[in-house]
């Protein structure tokens, strides 16, 4: 795949590691509030389930037992969490596997005090045991499974199954909403099933399209699109779609070599409080195109950019697939059609800087001056290989032409030297 997450994997390394070499895997989460203010719509839920349900109301019972799981079922114990009366949480909930999985079912039993779930494997660590999260996916999340209100099922293809190792770190977001006039403690139980020993299992695949380059001005109602040139064989067998608060609607269309758009995916009106899985059969062949359009309307007073907090953006379209390159745990691509996606037509056409911003490089080649890297050293997408800086206070550091600025991609936590021809809207400069 030309355009991979390693590039989302790769900031988010970048943004910890210039923060502190000594940092905590509590450091890689971004955007988190001193206070978790609802959304409008979580906050008319709570409001109208208060009206339906009287003062006292007993709490929820924690339901499945572990014990009842046969010998085929694993079963991964979400909790014990609580959440007050009349509250809303944002929840993440992270523990390591005792044993190792090959599974091709998963199911979760809703609970009324759940309004979506995200499972996911974490591919840099997470802060271990409960901790608030108001994110609905992370740049370091590898997702296994997204659970709405209801009872929710996600079965893989004959022949197909998750791979996960003894010792494989998971966390469960968790949307919690508590319309009762009382508090509740609340244990989930994750039913995984192991996928039968009689034959070779082709391991699931995360396949993600859309874009990053993610800018909403002020009070504006518009829509951005990511383009992606298939360049294997693969097949999705679910679904779902990404966007936070701002999102209005999102599609899908396919366009095969020589033949006209066909809309294959649409959630239209998106609503952040419902989100679940879709099953979907939909093969992809090299050269295939897929368009994701995201639609946003921003109501507030400043730009929203691309980044992990429900108050930041994302534009994702995100699949589960088999078939394809078996090594590579991911497949799709994030752009609009060629190049990074996100950076100028015209970035990597100016000569060096003084300093060396801008200069031309390869992978491995050692030509950036003592202090820059090259851009190919450090992310997988065709983007041009050049020198940049990967710590600035201002411009002023960054030499005539060149321009600091703060990707939204990595939280604002790196600030780095660009060519002025290679700044993009997602990247804001930085001024000392």
């Amino acid at each position: 795949m030309r355009i991979t997450l390693t590039l989302l994997v790769s900031l988010t390394v970048l943004a910890c590691a210039s923060t502190s070499s000594t940092a905590t895997p509590a450091d890689t989460a971004v955007g988190l509030p001193e206070t978790l203010a609802p959304s409008s719509d979580a906050a008319a839920d709570v409001a109208t389930a208060i009206d339906a349900v009287p003062d006292g109301a007993p709490p929820t019972d924690s339901g499945t037992d572990t014990e009842q799981l046969g010998p085929e079922w694993f079963g991964l114990t979400i909790g014990p969490f609580t959440v007050p009366a009349y509250k809303e949480r944002f929840l993440c909930i992270t523990q390591a596997l005792p044993e190792g999985l090959v599974i091709d079912r998963i199911e979760l039993p809703s609970r009324p005090v759940v309004h979506h779930a995200v499972i996911a494997e974490t591919m840099t660590p997470d802060p271990v045991g409960q901790w608030e999260c108001d994110v609905l996916f992370k740049t370091n999340w590898l997702p296994i499974f997204v659970a709405g209100k209801g009872d929710s099922v996600l079965q893989a293809p004959q022949g197909a199954g998750f791979k996960l190792a003894k010792g494989t770190q998971v966390t469960s977001q968790l949307h919690l909403l508590n319309p009762t006039g009382q508090e509740v403690t609340e244990t989930l139980v994750l039913k995984m099933r192991r996928a039968p020993t009689t034959g070779p299992i082709s391991t699931v695949r995360l396949a993600t399209f859309g874009t990053m380059n993610v800018y909403i001005p002020p009070k504006k109602d518009i829509s951005l699109e990511g383009i992606c040139k298939v360049d294997e064989n693969i097949t999705l067998f679910a679904a779902f779609p990404h966007m936070h608060l701002h999102g209005t609607h999102l599609n899908v269309k396919l366009v095969r070599p020589g033949k006209s758009p066909v809309q294959v995916f649409e959630r239209a009106p998106y609503d952040f409080d419902d989100q679940h899985l879709e099953t979907i059969d939909l093969t992809l062949s090299p050269g295939d195109e897929m368009r994701v359009t995201c639609g946003y309307f921003n109501t507030s007073d400043k730009v929203v950019t691309f980044g992990e907090s429900t108050t930041n953006e994302m534009c994702f379209f995100i699949a589960f697939a088999t078939g394809g390159d078996p090594g590579d745990r991911f497949a799709g691509c994030l752009g609009n059609g060629g190049g990074s996606g996100f950076l100028p037509e015209a970035c990597g056409k100016d000569p060096a800087n003084a300093k060396g911003i801008g200069k031309s490089c390869t992978a491995g080649g050692n030509e950036c001056p003592s202090g820059l890297a090259c851009t190919k050293d450090l992310v997988t997408f065709d983007m041009p290989g050049m020198c940049i800086a990967l710590a600035c206070a201002g411009s002023a550091d960054c030499g005539d032409g060149a321009v600091c600025c703060s990707p939204a991609q990595a939280g604002g936590k790196v600030d780095i030297c660009l060519p002025k021809s290679c700044q993009f809207d997602g990247c804001p400069e930085k001024l000392p």
